[in-house]
C-alpha cells in the first residue's frame, strides 16, 4: 500500500460517517484529551490545525485558551514551518494553516508543553503518517532537544493495528494516541522485557562506533539530533568515535565536512575503511606495489602512509585496491580488471553497494566490486566493515575490548554485521539505507533498533545510563 492508497482508504472511511457520528466521535476524543494528565499538567500547547480527514482541533484550541493555557499554532510558508502564539480564537487565519499574529513560539524553551497532532493515520508503532509533505514531522526533527509530549488524535480507523505502509524518515512517533474508544500510551504498550534487554545491552557498551553516511548525516545535511547524541554519550561517561566505510575522502575532508555541521573533531576521533586498508598493507603486504582505484584524496592518503602506489596505466602493480571511487572512469575500471586478470592480488576497502544521499542512493564500492567480479571471475579480500580487521584495529587504537564496543549504522550487512559477527554489539538506525521490514528477511539481526542516533542517547538517559 502506498501513501496515496492510504489517503484514499481513510478518505472513504471518513466519508462513510455521518456528520452526527463525526461530531460524537470528535467529542469523545476531546473529552479524553482534556481529562488526561498530559493535558491537565501542560501550561503550553502546540496544536496542529486539522486538515481534511483529520480530527478537528479548533474546539481544543478554544478550551485551552479558556483555561489560560498558552497556545501556539503553525504557519507554513514555502518549505518552512514555525509555530506562532495566539491569544484568542479570532487570531486564527481562515484556512487550515497559518495565523496573523507574528509572535514566534520557541519550542526549544517550552516548559510543560504538549503537542497535539491529528494525522492521516497512526501505525501500530505510534508513527504519525502524514500526507507526504512532512512539515510537522520535520519540525520535530529540527528541534530534537525539545521536551514536549506528543499526543496524536485519531478516529478509530486512523489508528491502524497493522503497518500497511512504511513510515518515512520524517514520520515521527507520538507518545500518546487518543481515539473515541481509548487513550493509548506508548510507554505502557512497550514490552517491559524488551526495555530490560535494551538497558542491559546499553549498560555493557563503553564505546559507540558511529557510521557517518546515513547515520550522522545524509549528504551535506546533518540528521537532526546527531550532535546532541554525542554530548549525551560523553555525559554518560562513555566514548564515541566515527568510522565510515566511505573511502572516497581522507580524514581532513571529513573533519572539515563535520565542522560545517557544528561538529568539531580531530583526527583521533575518526577512522575510515581507507585507514584499515593502509594498516593492512603496511603490516601484511609491506613493500608491495599498489594500484588504487579510488579518488585523488585516497591516493594522497596512501602516498602519505608510504605505500608504493602505481597509478599510471602503463605500469604494473602487485595489488589492486578497489575503493569508493567517485572519479571512476572506464579507463580506470579496465586497468583494474586487466591487472587482476594478470595475477595482481585483488583487495577492496568495503562492500557497501550504495551510498545514501539526500535524494536517494548512488553506487558505492560494492557495485564496482560486482562489475569487476563479473569481468574477471575473481573476488576480493575486503578489510572494512563488516570484516574482523576493523573491530580489531579499533580495539587496538582505543584500548576498549571488542565485547564492549557497539557498531552503530544504517546498514545491516556492514555496520550491524561488523558488531554481531565479531563479538561486539550491532545497533541499527533507520535514518539511511535499511527499512524496518528488511530486518525480518535478513540473516543479520541487530541487537537494538532505533530511528536515529539521537534516540539511542534518549534511551541511555531514560534507562539510567547517566551517572
Amino acid at each position: 500500500m502506498t501513501k496515496k492508497d492510504l489517503r484514499q482508504r481513510i478518505g472513504k472511511l471518513r466519508k462513510s460517517l455521518s456528520d452526527t457520528e463525526i461530531s460524537v466521535y470528535t467529542e469523545q476524543i476531546l473529552d479524553k484529551v482534556v481529562k488526561s494528565p498530559e493535558y491537565i499538567d501542560a501550561t503550553e500547547l502546540f496544536v496542529y490545525v486539522n486538515y481534511k480527514q483529520e480530527v478537528p482541533t479548533l474546539p481544543l484550541i478554544r478550551h485551552a485558551l479558556e483555561k489560560g493555557k498558552r497556545v501556539a499554532v503553525p504557519r507554513v510558508e514555502g518549505d518552512i514551518m514555525e509555530f506562532y502564539y495566539i491569544s484568542e480564537e479570532e487570531d486564527l487565519e481562515p484556512g487550515y494553516m497559518g495565523i496573523w499574529e507574528p509572535v514566534i513560539a520557541n519550542v526549544a524553551e517550552a516548559k510543560n508543553a504538549l503537542m497535539i497532532m491529528p494525522a492521516l493515520a497512526f501505525d501500530s508503532n505510534f508513527y504519525r503518517l502524514g500526507y507526504g509533505g512532512g512539515y510537522y514531522d520535520r519540525y520535530i526533527n529540527e528541534h530534537p532537544e525539545s521536551n514536549f509530549i506528543k499526543m496524536g488524535l485519531a478516529y478509530n480507523f486512523q489508528y491502524m493495528r497493522h503497518n500497511y505502509i512504511d513510515a518515512e524518515w520524517y514520520d515521527r512517533q507520538v507518545d500518546v494516541i487518543v481515539t473515541p474508544d481509548k487513550l493509548y500510551r506508548r510507554s505502557e504498550l512497550e514490552s517491559g522485557k524488551a526495555n530490560k534487554k535494551n538497558k542491559n545491552i546499553l549498560d555493557d557498551i563503553e564505546l559507540f562506533v558511529l557510521d557517518m553516511d546515513g547515520t550522522f548525516y545524509l549528504s551535506e545535511d546533518i540528521i537532526p539530533g546527531s550532535n546532541e547524541f554525542l554530548k549525551m554519550v560523553t555525559d554518560s561517561g562513555r566514548k564515541w568515535m566515527f568510522f565510515t566505510n566511505n573511502s572516497s575522502k581522507d580524514k581532513s575532508l571529513y573533519i572539515e565536512k563535520l565542522a560545517k555541521m557544528d561538529c568539531h573533531i580531530t583526527g583521533k576521533d575518526i577512522l575510515t575503511s581507507g585507514d584499515i586498508m593502509i594498516e593492512f598493507l603496511k603490516t601484511q603486504r609491506p613493500g608491495k606495489s599498489v594500484y588504487v582505484m579510488g579518488t585523488p584524496a585516497l591516493e594522497k592518503s596512501f602516498k602519505e602512509a608510504g605505500i608504493d602506489i602505481r597509478q599510471d596505466i602503463s605500469e604494473s602493480a602487485d595489488i589492486v585496491v578497489v575503493a569508493f571511487d567517485m572519479t571512476l572512469t572506464y579507463e580506470k575500471l579496465e586497468h583494474a580488471c586487466t591487472l587482476i586478470r594478470n595475477g595482481a592480488e585483488y583487495l577492496a576497502t568495503h562492500p557497501d553497494i550504495n551510498c545514501p544521499v539526500k535524494d536517494g542512493f548512488i553506487p558505492d564500492c560494492g557495485a564496482f566490486i560486482a562489475a569487476i567480479n563479473l569481468s574477471t571471475g575473481k573476488t576480493p579480500r575486503i578489510t572494512g566493515k563488516p570484516y574482523h580487521e576493523t573491530p580489531e584495529m579499533i580495539a587496538s587504537v582505543t584500548g576498549v575490548p571488542i565485547e564492549k564496543i557497539a557498531f552503530v549504522g544504517d546498514r545491516l550487512y556492514t555496520d550491524v554485521a561488523c558488531g554481531v559477527k565479531n563479538g561486539a554489539k550491532g545497533i541499527l538506525v533507520l535514518s539511511g539505507e535499511t527499512k524496518k521490514e528488511d530486518v525480518e528477511s535478513s540473516d543479520v539481526k541487530p541487537d537494538m533498533i532505533f530511528d536515529r542516533i539521537y534516540d539511542i542517547g534518549k534511551a541511555l538517559k531514560a534507562k539510567g545510563g547517566f551517572p
